[in-house]
């Protein structure tokens, strides 16, 4: 995934819908403490922008490296996910066919605490006025579909779902 591009592709989406003060923020390390235990998330990016309907909102991003399958809601705490490493493309294409949209978890590892833990961590520390969503970009499309309304404030799939499905309802 080339994060560049991400990058520039948002910046034209979002001046093509006329959204304005559009602000990039270099990527940060963030820690968050909850219950006396701290967590850092590494390389977190904002966007900062005024939307049509004269809104504020604050995109967190971040981009999952590494090369495996991703189950998680944004609902619920609940991550799942599957090693790609070392597997032949048509192997990828199956696997992924599989997986995808199945309520089976079987042949899945657990990750704890999930993906969505520490960034709703982190989004409860803002008390702004202003819309605030982290969004986590995979590699890969994620096996569960994401809730997509304009109450969601946490993202979690591939660049493509979204551009098509998420980016829409805040512009």
């Amino acid at each position: 995934m080339n994060i560049n591009n991400f990058i520039k592709s948002l910046n034209t989406i979002l001046i093509d819908k006329s959204c304005s003060q559009i602000e990039f923020y270099a990527p940060q390390d963030v820690t968050v403490i909850d219950n006396n235990q701290s967590h850092t998330i590494k390389d977190v990016y904002k966007v900062h922008y005024l939307n049509g309907n004269y809104k504020f909102v604050n995109l967190y991003f971040t981009f999952d490296q590494q090369d495996r399958l991703i189950k998680a809601s944004n609902q619920n705490t609940l991550t799942y996910f599957l090693d790609l490493k070392d597997k032949e493309k048509e192997e990828r294409i199956k696997l992924i066919e599989v997986y995808s949209d199945q309520p089976s978890n079987m042949g899945l590892v657990q990750i704890n605490p999930g993906l969505q833990f520490w960034p709703i961590v982190f989004l409860e520390q803002f008390n702004d006025g202003q819309i605030n969503i982290f969004v986590h970009i995979l590699e890969h499309k994620n096996l569960l579909k994401q809730s997509n309304t304009n109450y969601d404030c946490l993202f979690i799939d591939n660049e493509q779902e979204f551009f098509t499905n998420f980016l829409p309802l805040w512009i």
